[in-house]
């Protein structure tokens, strides 16, 4: 999978920021969904990386013949995994937030082609 965030808007502060991606699956087994994580970041800006689909947390609860019923994205702080940032009790330095997120699933043994996603959406 292709990740690409454009931050477009962020508090000040530099308060070092991420975001979880969770596939959530028409079925699941163990604990039924699936995350994958983003680089922390703390400024705005465009950050993009390659994730291998099969290094997902827990993916082996997705049953991915079955498809996916929804994807929950999950702003959170450096602490490694649990730290969401509407929690915290200083969110503010979270929140307002903007962003746009843009994922591509790319085929086993193919490479990501940015030509390949429509303009304004790469």
């Amino acid at each position: 999978m292709h990740i690409r965030a454009e931050v477009l808007e962020k508090p000040p502060g530099g308060e070092e920021t991420t975001w979880t991606i969770c596939y959530i699956p028409n079925r699941g087994q163990g604990n039924g969904y699936g995350c994958t994580g983003k680089q922390l970041y703390k400024e705005a800006g465009v950050y993009e990386h390659d994730i291998p689909m099969t290094s997902f947390w827990e993916n082996g609860s997705i049953v991915w013949g079955e498809g996916i019923k929804q994807m929950d994205l999950v702003i959170k702080d450096n602490s490694g995994g649990r730290g969401h940032a509407h929690r915290r009790p200083d969110h503010e330095k979270f929140f307002p937030t903007k962003v746009r997120i843009t994922l591509v699933q790319v085929a086993e043994g193919s490479t990501y082609d940015p030509s390949q996603v429509p303009p304004g959406r790469n």
